[in-house]
């Protein structure tokens, strides 16, 4: 009896851990169906305080096709971009997390081409505060036609790569987690998110002051940039997103003392 109750239990922790360790895909990364990881390394993840359970996930869109120069595959190949069926994306493994957080994956870490839906999770407890750099170890698997006599074609995996993300653990009671007191600067998420034919982003100021718009696309550059005078209360502004290809943008407002920034989405046309 003794030993039955030890396995109940057993099994009882484990399906706990199972389901603290699930994972749910950001339905606006889903939806506008732009391959990659997400959050990117530009946009950022959150930040997590010592001594408290933290959790980020991060959705995994994988194409079925791409284009790419098959000489990244192998070394020697011709360097003509040609189109390739895409089989597979493996996370291989997440190295430099901080002590107390792992990362486990939906069902496999290993995600077919045409996978609209994955996801992976980091989470647990740190037990250190500081800032990290982890980096997430990805194989792209994907099938090569011959180049006789120097590849005989087939399922071949491109040399592995590291995504690199900074993640910041504060001391515990650094950090005064409490309401946002009424008449402060506040921004809130872009609207329709994923969008196609122009959003919205409303903000919040106390008084009357200048606020900076800075747009910026997955590798950092900088792709609008206004100063806006904002009215005290409630501002609406207009995002040009027509204007701009399909991805996902970084949107920063800033009034001088306080910085926000929001995910943007512009959905394929």
């Amino acid at each position: 009896m003794k030993k039955i109750l030890i396995i109940t239990t057993l099994f009882c922790i484990s399906l706990g851990s199972n389901i603290y360790a699930q994972c749910t895909p950001d339905a606006a990364i889903v939806a506008a169906g732009l391959p990659g990881i997400f959050p990117t390394p530009v946009e950022g993840i959150a930040t997590g305080i010592d001594g408290n359970a933290y959790a980020q996930t991060f959705t995994i869109i994988v194409p079925s096709d791409t284009t790419i120069d098959p000489s990244v595959f192998v070394p020697g190949l011709p360097s003509i971009p040609i189109q390739l069926t895409i089989n597979s994306s493996a996370i291989n493994s997440v190295n430099g997390l901080p002590s107390g957080l792992n990362y486990t994956c939906a069902v496999s870490c290993i995600y077919a081409g045409g996978t609209t839906d994955g996801c992976f999770i980091v989470d647990g407890t740190p037990t250190q505060s500081g800032t990290f750099l982890f980096q997430v170890n990805v194989t792209l698997n994907a099938e090569l036609p011959a180049f006789p006599p120097l590849f005989a074609g087939g399922a071949t995996d491109a040399p592995a790569q590291d995504i690199e993300y900074t993640l910041t653990i504060d001391s515990a009671g650094t950090i005064d987690i409490q309401e946002v007191p009424e008449g402060t600067f506040e921004v809130y998420p872009v609207t329709p998110n994923p969008s196609s034919d122009g959003a919205e982003i409303r903000f919040y100021t106390p008084d009357y002051r200048n606020v900076k718009l800075t747009i910026h696309n997955l590798i950092g550059a900088i792709v609008v940039s206004e100063q806006i005078y904002a009215e005290q209360g409630m501002n609406s502004l207009s995002i040009d997103s027509d204007k701009l290809s399909s991805g996902v943008y970084v949107v920063t407002l800033s009034d001088g003392a306080n910085t926000s920034t929001k995910r943007m989405v512009v959905a394929p046309r």
